[in-house]
C-alpha cells in the first residue's frame, strides 16, 4: 500500500509492473540501467533513458529509448503522440459520418421520391467526395484542437469500436434527415429536379462542413478554444467558397449538373449547417446519461444478485 518505493531491486520492479498490470493499469516504465531490462521488458510501454549512464541492455529491452536522455521529452512525446490519434479518429470519423450519411441519402430518396430516380448524380458524389471531402479531412489531420492533449484521460476504445461507430451512425443519421427535410420542402415548392439536386447537394455539404467541428471536438462542438484551430478555419471556409462558386457560375455549375437556386435554398443550407453541431451534441449527452443509466443498473443488479 506504499505510495513510492525506493531503492528497490529488480524481481521487486517486475512484480510491480505485473501487479499493475493485472490490476487492468497501462504501465510505463523508465529506466537505464541493466537492472531495470525485467521491468522495461514486461511493461506496455518500456522507456529507456539513452544518456551518459544509459546502457545497451537497458536499450534493446525497452521499446521507446530516449536520446537526450531527458524525462521531460516523454511528456513532449506523449502529448503529441495523443494529439495525432485525436487527429486521426477524428479525420476517420468525419469521413465515415459523410459517407454514410450520402448513402443514407440515397437510398432513402429512392423510397420517397421515386419520380427523381437518384437524389444525387454520379458527378455530385465524386465533386462532394473528391473535392470537397479531402479538404476538410487534410486540415483535420494536421489540426491542433482545443485544450491540452495531457488534461483528459485518453479512452481505450479503438478507433471504430462499437460506441465509436454508433456515434458515427448517429451524426449520419441527423446530416441525412436535415437534408431529406431540405429536399422535401423544395420538392413541395414545385423546383425542378436540377433545383432539387442542387439542393441536396448545398445542404449536405454545408452541413459537413460543421461537421468537422463536431468530429475534432474533445467533449462539446464549440468548447473554448474551438476557434483556434486555423487549419480546419480555413478548410472549412474554402470549401464553402468552392461551393458556391461552382454553383453560382453556370459554366462551372453546368459541368456538375448544378443549377441556381432560390434564396431560400441558400438559407436551408445555412440552417443545417448552424443545426447540425447542436443536434450532435444533444446525442451526445443522451448517449452519456444512457450509458451513465446503464452502468449504474448493472451495479445494482449485481449487487442484489450477490446479496
Amino acid at each position: 500500500e506504499a505510495g513510492v518505493l525506493a531503492r528497490v531491486d529488480p524481481a521487486t520492479k517486475l512484480d510491480l509492473v505485473r501487479a499493475l498490470r493485472d490490476g487492468g493499469e497501462v504501465v510505463a516504465m523508465t529506466g537505464d540501467g541493466v537492472n531495470d531490462a525485467p521491468a522495461l521488458r514486461h511493461a506496455d510501454v518500456g522507456v529507456a533513458m539513452a544518456g551518459e549512464e544509459g546502457t545497451d541492455v537497458a536499450r534493446e529491452a525497452a521499446a521507446v529509448v530516449v536520446t537526450n536522455g531527458e524525462l521531460g521529452t516523454i511528456v513532449t512525446g506523449v502529448r503529441e503522440g495523443r494529439r495525432l490519434h485525436h487527429n486521426v479518429a477524428s479525420m476517420i470519423g468525419y469521413l465515415l459520418t459523410g459517407n454514410l450519411a450520402e448513402i443514407f441519402l440515397v437510398l432513402a430518396g429512392l423510397f420517397l421520391w421515386p419520380d427523381l430516380v437518384i437524389p444525387l448524380l454520379p458527378v455530385q458524389l465524386l465533386w462532394i467526395n473528391l473535392v470537397l471531402d479531402g479538404i476538410p479531412a487534410i486540415a483535420l489531420g494536421v489540426d491542433r484542437a482545443p485544450g491540452d492533449p495531457l488534461s483528459t484521460r485518453p479512452g481505450r476504445d479503438g478507433l471504430l469500436s462499437r460506441r465509436v461507430l454508433a456515434r458515427i451512425g448517429l451524426r449520419s443519421l441527423i446530416v441525412g434527415v436535415l437534408v431529406i427535410a431540405a429536399v422535401e420542402v423544395a420538392r413541395r415548392l414545385g423546383w425542378d429536379d436540377a433545383q432539387v439536386r442542387t439542393q441536396a447537394v448545398l445542404t449536405l455539404v454545408f452541413a459537413r462542413l460543421t461537421l468537422a467541428y463536431v468530429a475534432r471536438a474533445r467533449r462539446w462542438t464549440f468548447e473554448r478554444g474551438w476557434w483556434r484551430g486555423r487549419s480546419v478555419l480555413v478548410a472549412v471556409a474554402g470549401t464553402a467558397a468552392l461551393q458556391a462558386l461552382v454553383t453560382l457560375v453556370p459554366p462551372l455549375g453546368a459541368l456538375l449538373a448544378l443549377s441556381a437556386v432560390p434564396p431560400l435554398g441558400w438559407a436551408m443550407a445555412l440552417g443545417a449547417a448552424v443545426l447540425t453541431p447542436p443536434l450532435c451534441d444533444l446525442a451526445r449527452i443522451l448517449g452519456r446519461r444512457s450509458r451513465l443509466a446503464w452502468t449504474v443498473a448493472s451495479k445494482g443488479g449485481s449487487r442484489s444478485g450477490g446479496r
